[in-house]
């Protein structure tokens, strides 16, 4: 099977969607906001390079968001901090064989948390970002 960043994407938004206490986690980031909190997972940046054997590298930086509605400033950012840690224990610290099939290695999680916004709406929340390492083998 190719490694197609798209099926990457898909694949890492499927494993985050299952962090305990999210009510929304949609395969394509919406338009305006779901349910809160949820999570998006996006495309940033990224770069292919020539290998001579296996096929092109491809190093990318995946945007992973999680947002909570901003009402209670209180209560809202002691909902939503616990979120960056419980992104880590799935992406770093966990059995995640189901991505091998579209990603090679991940590397580090970045993160800055604050105010957010969706679609006009006021959010609190993190934005990650995580690289990622694929071997394309169908280039």
């Amino acid at each position: 099977m190719a490694k197609l960043l798209e099926d990457a994407y898909e694949e890492l938004q499927q494993l985050l969607s299952t962090i305990s206490g999210l009510r929304s986690a949609p395969d394509y980031p919406p338009d305006k906001p779901g349910t809160f909190p949820f999570l998006v997972v996006f495309p940033a940046s990224g770069t292919f390079a020539p290998v001579t054997f296996d096929g092109p590298e491809g190093a990318h930086t995946v945007i992973i968001q999680i947002h909570v509605a901003r009402k209670d400033l209180a209560r809202d950012l002691k909902d939503a901090i616990p979120y960056v840690e419980k992104i880590a224990k799935k992406l770093l610290y966990q059995d995640h064989s189901n991505l091998n099939s579209t990603v090679d290695d991940i590397g580090e999680l970045r993160y800055t948390f604050g105010d957010l916004e969706w679609g006009g709406v006021p959010t609190l929340g993190y934005s990650c970002e995580l690289d990622i390492m694929m071997m394309r083998d169908d280039l």
